[in-house]
């Protein structure tokens, strides 16, 4: 399928897929054609629902919303805290929600993410509605969701995804396991994560040793200023040898 960026704005429509012996499928298409002057992230939904937090940890796990810089420009932005501040003094100021990075800079045709810790006090839903406000740009909404429970159980690999820092170490990743869960035959998945020089002023490199012929790591190696944090993309796809 292609999309043609022939006229500015946002242009949608439905289409039915239909898998032979099997049922059809309702989908909606969406696409944003951009001006030359326009800057925006786009957000693969305007709600985002965050994964369960089981009550009582000591730390909670963060979890990140991650966006797109389609436009052709380099994009400062700044979250305004007013409802963070406002759902957690509800709560006997405790910090329900928590932005790590309330303010940064991605680069044209880049990535990055909102890093949110979420710990719940009730076995209930808690919301929040962000603005995340655009220099020389237009506001943007992003709604967050979270949910607290008394018995969630979760594989580690969602509970230690703080970043991996360990002693002597110049770099860490923003998470140190991903969880792709159940992969279709063929089908590739991909994730992004950060890798960042924790250092104030030596520089660093990096090289990654893949081993697996269905894993694809980019870039495969590169340098690090001090401060410096750089986007790796990851792809897994599993095939079979005939």
């Amino acid at each position: 399928m292609v999309y043609s960026h022939n006229m500015i704005g946002q242009h949608s429509f439905p289409v039915i897929l239909d898998i032979h012996g099997g049922r059809s499928i309702p989908l909606r298409l969406s696409g944003i054609t951009l001006s030359e002057s326009d800057k925006y992230l786009n957000f693969a939904v305007d709600h985002h629902q965050l994964r369960p937090v089981q009550l009582g940890l000591m730390s909670a796990p963060i979890q990140q919303i991650n966006f797109f810089n389609g436009s052709k420009h380099k994009i400062h932005y700044e979250i305004e805290l007013d409802s963070v501040r406002a759902i957690n003094a509800d709560n006997w100021d405790w910090k329900i929600f928590r932005i790590l990075n309330p303010k940064g800079v991605v680069e044209a045709s880049s990535c990055g993410e909102i890093l949110v810790q979420f710990s719940p006090l009730e076995a209930k839903d808690y919301e929040i509605e962000l603005k995340v406000k655009i220099i020389d740009g237009e506001d943007q909404q992003v709604k967050i969701c979270g949910r607290g429970e008394l018995n969630y159980t979760e594989s580690p690999q969602f509970l230690n995804n703080s970043p991996k820092i360990e002693e002597q170490t110049l770099c860490s990743l923003s998470l140190d396991r991903i969880r792709l869960g159940n992969v279709p035959l063929g089908s590739p998945v991909r994730r992004i994560i950060f890798l960042e020089n924790k250092s104030v002023e030596i520089p660093s490199q990096f090289k990654w040793q893949n081993h697996s012929k269905f894993v694809q790591i980019t870039p495969t190696s590169g340098r690090l200023e001090p401060g410096e944090r750089k986007l790796i993309h990851i792809e897994f796809c599993a095939t079979v040898d005939r």
